[in-house]
């Protein structure tokens, strides 16, 4: 169909998650730098993922009644402004309002790039295509931490991110030229039926509700420290930006090397079995940062997470892609997943943040890979599930 769609998302994924891997890199680091502590870093997000959460189902509705392309352009848009809060007095507030709009960007961003494709693409093929673009993000993301802590450590953070900026900008502009509308009836709801349809869209289908449960506590797990990861480096370990980001690049290269292996397989066998896997991967990643592992074997820490991270993504948007049969509706469905998982979640940032100030620093970790043990034992055994 609009295989020019895949196309210019392969170059848009490039732009825009540049710039969005940067700063979820740095601006944490940044903040760490600049006085607050982890469990204060942990409330702002916590704070901000909980607000940008009720964005979702307007977002949803947006996106199937006014097209895809606006959204995604506004995603940008909302990452440049999470840049520009770096110019503010550093505080939980002005960290709350920059992973507020990071936040909107990467929850509405996500939903609405994975719903035009999906119009876009045979179902057929789904895992494939969302391989192929999960490795550009690798790419992009491979590419940008080591120049961005560099820039960071020898220029300054508001060199780093005004240039992140420019280049957000670019991945806007770029979004409204190139991609192809794929919503070809424009809607223009009364109030009335906004109303219906935001009841409707927050409302699970009977047919998602397993897949929901999955998801939510998966990103409980996750929340507790996965968000917090690169203060914890700069605290523990000492690593400079720079160091910071030369391990996240292994990080998103290994994701380069088997995205899209994984989105392959998500078509041949089943989108649960590599996400269990990327369960699997977590639980030893957290369980090897609780055990305070030594510096030298951090880098092998980093090629497990991205395998726990390479394994997920494909696998998930093939496997909401497959709930989300309808065209009409498919925007609501990405939607309605992010928006549970992420309201839930949210909490848990701040908890983690907590249990690493007054409980222990190993204690996230342990908790986190305990509950993602639990995923693995209740639905590793589903069948239906598995080769969903």
């Amino acid at each position: 169909m609009y295989h020019r769609n895949l196309k210019a998302m392969l170059v848009y994924v490039l732009l825009h998650s540049f710039s969005m891997n940067i700063f979820m890199v740095l601006y944490p680091y940044y903040l760490s730098y600049k006085g607050l502590e982890l469990n204060q870093i942990g409330g702002a997000l916590a704070i901000s993922m909980g607000a940008s959460a009720f964005l979702l189902p307007f977002s949803g509705l947006l996106s199937d009644w006014l097209g895809r392309k606006p959204l995604i352009a506004l995603t940008s848009i909302f990452l440049l402004l999470a840049n520009l809060t770096v110019f503010l007095p550093t505080s939980i507030l002005s960290a709350s309002i920059g992973y507020f709009f990071f936040n909107s960007a990467f929850l509405i961003g996500n939903p609405v790039r994975n719903a035009l494709i999906a119009d876009s693409i045979d179902k057929n093929r789904l895992g494939e295509a969302f391989g192929i673009i999960a490795t550009f993000f690798s790419i992009a993301r491979v590419s940008s931490p080591y120049p961005g802590g560099y820039v960071a450590e020898h220029f300054g953070y508001n060199i780093l991110f005004s240039l992140n900026s420019i280049i957000t900008f670019v991945a806007a502009i770029f979004a409204l030229v190139a991609f192809k509308e794929t919503v070809k009836e424009k809607t223009i709801p009364s109030k009335k039926l906004i109303m219906k349809e935001l009841i409707r869209t927050v409302i699970p289908e009977k047919k998602e509700k397993k897949f929901f449960s999955f998801i939510i506590i998966d990103r409980i797990a996750w929340s507790l420290w996965f968000n917090l990861i690169t203060p914890y480096l700069r605290e523990v370990y000492g690593f400079t930006p720079t160091q910071i980001g030369g391990l996240m690049t292994i990080v998103d290269a290994t994701g380069v090397l088997t995205q899209y292996i994984f989105g392959r397989i998500s078509d041949k066998i089943g989108a649960g079995i590599p996400m269990i896997f990327s369960e699997i991967a977590g639980i030893i990643v957290a369980l090897s940062l609780a055990a305070n592992i030594k510096s030298s074997f951090m880098p092998l820490v980093m090629v497990v997470l991205g395998i726990a991270i390479s394994g997920w993504i494909p696998a998930y948007n093939t496997y909401l892609s497959k709930l989300a049969t309808n065209s009409q509706v498919r925007g609501r469905v990405f939607a309605r997943a992010n928006f549970y998982r992420s309201l839930i979640g949210s909490p848990f940032s701040a908890v983690g943040g907590h249990l690493f100030v007054y409980l222990s620093l190993s204690s996230p970790f342990i908790f986190s890979a305990m509950i993602l043990a639990v995923i693995v034992v209740l639905f590793g055994r589903d069948k239906e599930f598995m080769s969903g």
